[in-house]
C-alpha cells in the first residue's frame, strides 16, 4: 500500500512487489490469489521495459508455473514458449535463465505424456546449467531429478537411481539433511527402490523422511494463520500414498510395514487443528495486544459472516460484493497471520503421538477406529503409478497393537453410504418400515475413541447454560420489516431442525422449549446450578457472552449450505477449451462461514447491517472462550456435517466448538425430527447425570437404546433416521 500511493501503479517497483507477492502465494498453493497478481506485474513489466525484456520472460515463466499447477495446460505451454523465445533472442542459447524455462517446459510435457520431448528438454537444461553454474549447483540437483524421475516413469531403473542418488547428495550438502527438498529427494529414491524390490531400503528411508516432515511442519505450522497452514499442508501433505500403498503390496512379508504406518497416520493427522488449540489456550493468558487483536478478528469474521449470508442484494452489483468480501478477508487473513505470530511460542513444539500413547489413555472397552483415504500407488509393473482411491481403517484398543485393515476400494463404499443416507432420509410412514431384528440393533458395539475421561460436569460446581427455543420472528425494533409476509414457514422439513438458509426463514420448534425445561430440571435434580435462555432471550449475544459454563446445551434450528458456485462456460484459449479452467462466482469457499445456529431475530437476519443478525456461524463461533467446558449438546441439525479437508478431518460447526475448547460435542450427521431429538436429549441427560461412571458416549448410546424401545412401542418400527443421527465427538 506504501509503495503504491508513493509511486503509482504503474511503476517497477510496484512490478515486483506484485510479482514476489503472486510468487509466494503460488509456492503456499494459493492460486487463484497468485494469478491476478503475476497478470498485474506482466503488464507493467511489458509497458515500461518492452515486450522482449529478460524480466518480461521471467514473469511469464511464474504465470505459466501457475496454469500449469492448475492444469491449463496449452495457456501454461503458450507463455513458455514465448519466454524461450525471448531468452534465446536477448540472453543466448547458454543462459541459466533459459535452463530454467526449458525444465519448466519438459515438466508440463511430462505431465502431458509427452516423454520424447521431455527427455530432450531436460537434457538440453542439465547441459546449460552444469556448464554454467557447476556440477554441485542446486539447479543441477534440480535437473537430475527432473531427468530421474522420467526415467523411472520409462521403466529406466539403474539409470534414474544413479540420477536421484547424484541429485540428492547436492541437496543435502547445499541444503542440510533436514530441508523439504531433501525430503522431497529421498521419497523420489524411496519410491525407485520400492518399484526395484529394494523394500529394506526403503523402510528405512521413508522413517527418516517422516521424521523430517513432522519436525518440519511444527516448525512452521504454528507461525501461520489456518488458511495459510491448510494450504501449506495441501503443498506438503504430511499423509502421502507411499505407506498404505507400501503395506497394502508388501505388509505380508514385512510385517513392520504395519505398525509403521499406523504411527504415520497417527502423529500426521489434525496438524493444523493441534497447533490452532494450542495457540488460542496460550492466547487467553497473554497481552491486552492479543486480546485486542482476537476481539478485531471475532468482529471480522461477524462482519464477513454476515455479509456472506445476506448476499449481494443490498449492493448496487455483484462485482461490489465481491470486493467487498475480497476486502474483509484479506484482513481477516492479516489479523489472523499477527495473531498466530503472538500465540507462538517454543513450547507449542510437539513430539508425535504414538499409538502407545493412545493404547495407554483407552479404557477397557473403548477403541479408536481412524480411516486413510488414499489414492493407491502401484510400484512395480505394468500398472505402476496411481491406481485407485481406497480405504484403511486403523484400530487401536487398550493395550493391543493397532491394527490396519485393507476395506477396498472407495468406490462401493461411497455407493453403499450413499444408499444408505437415502434409506434414512428417505423415512415415508413410520408404522410402515420394515422390523429389524433386536439382535442387529442392539449388538453391535458402538466404539469412541478418545483420551481417558477427566472429571465430568456432574462433579463440579460450576454452571449450566441452556439456549432453547429461540423466536426466530423477534426484533428488538418494530422499524424492521416482518419476514414472515415473505417468506414461507410450512416447508417440507418445518418439523425438523435444519433450514437452508436460502430464500428461507426459520419456523418455531414445539418441542425445543420442552426440551430445556426437562433438561434444566435434570441438572437442578443433581445440584448443578443453570441459567436458561428460551424464546426472546435466546439470543446470539448470549453464546457469544458465555464463559467456559461445564455444559452447554443449544436446542434450535442449525444450517449447512453446500458449496455450490456457479459454472460459467470455459475460456477459449486459441480456439481451444483449457483444461479444467472456469469462471466461477464467489463461492463460499470457507465450510466454517457456510454452517451455524438461528437464534432470536434470525428471520430478521438478511435486514441487519451491522451486528447480530441471530445466525452464528461456525467461524463465528470458533471464537469463543469454551476453554474447559465438558460437554456441549448441539440439538439441531447438521452440526456434526461439513467439508472434508486433508488430513484435518470435517470442517463445520463441531470442530469449531472443540477449537474454542469444548472437550466434547454431541453433534447430529442429518436432518433430525423435534419430537423424537427431545426425547433422546432428555434420556441422554438422565442417564449422564445419573451415573458418574457413565462416559457420555456410553450415556448416549442407552439414551438411543431407550429411543428405540419407545418408538417400537409406538409405531411397531424404529428407523435410524430418528434416532440414530447424532455421535459423540472429542473426549468419550
Amino acid at each position: 500500500m506504501i509503495r503504491e500511493k508513493a509511486l503509482g501503479l504503474e511503476h517497477l517497483d510496484m512490478a515486483e512487489s506484485f510479482n514476489n507477492l503472486a510468487e509466494l502465494y503460488r509456492i503456499m498453493g494459493s492460486y487463484d490469489k497468485a494469478e491476478p497478481l503475476y497478470k498485474r506485474a506482466l503488464g507493467i513489466f511489458e509497458k515500461a521495459l518492452g515486450p522482449e525484456h529478460p524480466d518480461v520472460a521471467t514473469c511469464l515463466n511464474n504465470l505459466a508455473a501457475t496454469y500449469e499447477s492448475l492444469r491449463s495446460y496449452a495457456e501454461a505451454a503458450s507463455l513458455y514458449q514465448r519466454a524461450l523465445s525471448i531468452q534465446k533472442k536477448v540472453l543466448g542459447h547458454e543462459h541459466p535463465s533459459l535452463a530454467t524455462t526449458l525444465n519448466n517446459l519438459a515438466g508440463l510435457y511430462n505431465s502431458m505424456g509427452s516423454y520424447g520431448e521431455t527427455d530432450s528438454l531436460l537434457k538440453q537444461a542439465l547441459a546449460i546449467r552444469t556448464k554454467t553454474l557447476g556440477p554441485e549447483h542446486l539447479d543441477v540437483a534440480t535437473s537430475l531429478n527432473n531427468l530421474a524421475e522420467l526415467y523411472r516413469t520409462m521403466d529406466f531403473y539403474v539409470k534414474a537411481e544413479s540420477l536421484y542418488q547424484r541429485a540428492l547428495a547436492i541437496f543435502e550438502k547445499a541444503l542440510g539433511p533436514e530441508h523439504l527438498d531433501v525430503a522431497k529427494g529421498l521419497n523420489n529414491l524411496a519410491g525407485l527402490w520400492a518399484a526395484m524390490g529394494k523394500i529394506d531400503s526403503t523402510i528405512t528411508i521413508v522413517k527418516r523422511v517422516t521424521s523430517l516432515k513432522f519436525n518440519k511442519y511444527h516448525r512452521i505450522l504454528p507461525y501461520l494463520s489456518e488458511g495459510r497452514q491448510l494450504d501449506f499442508i495441501k503443498k506438503n501433505p504430511p499423509l502421502t500414498s507411499f505407506w498404505p500403498s507400501l503395506y497394502l503390496q508388501h505388509g505380508t512379508i514385512y510385517h513392520d510395514l504395519g505398525s509403521l504406518a499406523s504411527e504415520v497416520l497417527i502423529s500426521n493427522k489434525g496438524l493444523a487443528f493441534e497447533v490452532l488449540t494450542t495457540q488460542a489456550q496460550k492466547i487467553k493468558i497473554k497481552d491486552k495486544g492479543s486480546v485486542s487483536l482476537k476481539d478485531s478478528l471475532d468482529d471480522i469474521g461477524a462482519r464477513l459472516a454476515n455479509l456472506y449470508l445476506s448476499g449481494p442484494k443490498r449492493r448496487n452489483s455483484f462485482e461490489q460484493y465481491k470486493k467487498e468480501i475480497q476486502s474483509l478477508s484479506r484482513i481477516r487473513e492479516r489479523l489472523d497471520d499477527e495473531l498466530a505470530a503472538k500465540g507462538y511460542s517454543p513450547n507449542l513444539k510437539k513430539s508425535p503421538v504414538t499409538a502407545a500413547h493412545i493404547t495407554n489413555s483407552l479404557p477397557e472397552d473403548h477403541a479408536l477406529i481412524d480411516f486413510w483415504y488414499f489414492l493407491e500407488y502401484v510400484f512395480p509393473g505394468e500398472k505402476k503409478d496411481l491406481g485407485r482411491w481406497r480405504y484403511l481403517a486403523c484400530v487401536i484398543q487398550s493395550n493391543r497393537d493397532a491394527e490396519l485393515i485393507d476395506l477396498g476400494e472407495a468406490e462401493p463404499i461411497h455407493k453403499s453410504i450413499s444408499e444408505l443416507r437415502k434409506s434414512i432420509l428417505s423415512v415415508g410412514n413410520i408404522g410402515r418400515l420394515q422390523q429389524q431384528s433386536a439382535e442387529d440393533s442392539t449388538s453391535r458395539e458402538i466404539l469412541q475413541w478418545g483420551k481417558a475421561r477427566g472429571k465430568s460436569a456432574r462433579n463440579k460446581e460450576n454452571q449450566a447454560v441452556i439456549i432453547a427455543d429461540p423466536k426466530f420472528d423477534f426484533t428488538p425494533s418494530q422499524k424492521v420489516a416482518s419476514a414472515a409476509s415473505s417468506k414461507s414457514f410450512e416447508l417440507e422439513f418445518s418439523d425438523r431442525r435444519s433450514r437452508e438458509w436460502r430464500q428461507m426463514g426459520f419456523s418455531q420448534l414445539k418441542y425445543t422449549g420442552p426440551e430445556a425445561v426437562a433438561i434444566d430440571s435434570l441438572l437442578k435434580q443433581k445440584g448443578i446450578s443453570t441459567k436458561r435462555y428460551l424464546q426472546d432471550q435466546a439470543q446470539e449475544s448470549v453464546l457469544k457472552g458465555l464463559v467456559s459454563p461445564q455444559i452447554l446445551h443449544i436446542s434450535t434450528h442449525g444450517f449447512f449450505l453446500p458449496d455450490q458456485p456457479e459454472l460459467r462456460k470455459p475460456k477459449e484459449i486459441g480456439g481451444f477449451s483449457s483444461i479444467g479452467e472456469f469462471d466461477r462466482t464467489p463461492a463460499l469457499e470457507n465450510p466454517l462461514l457456510r454452517c451455524g445456529l438461528a437464534f432470536a431475530g434470525a428471520n430478521h437476519a438478511e435486514s441487519v447491517k451491522e451486528g447480530e443478525d441471530g445466525l452464528a456461524t461456525a467461524m463465528e463461533i470458533a471464537g469463543l472462550d469454551l476453554q474447559g467446558s465438558d460437554l456441549v449438546t448441539l440439538s439441531a441439525c447438521l452440526t456434526g456435517v461439513g467439508e472434508l479437508r486433508s488430513g484435518e478431518g470435517v470442517y463445520g460447526l463441531h470442530r469449531s466448538f472443540l477449537l474454542a475448547g469444548a472437550k466434547t460435542v454431541l453433534a447430529s450427521l442429518w436432518s433430525v425430527p423435534d419430537l423424537e431429538t427431545k426425547d433422546l436429549m432428555v434420556e441422554f441427560y438422565r442417564r449422564y447425570l445419573s451415573d458418574e461412571k457413565m462416559s457420555k458416549s456410553e450415556a448416549l448410546r442407552q439414551a438411543q437404546l431407550a429411543v428405540i424401545v419407545q418408538l417400537r412401542k409406538k409405531y411397531g418400527a424404529a428407523h435410524p433416521a430418528y434416532w440414530g443421527a447424532f455421535v459423540c465427538i472429542g473426549e468419550p
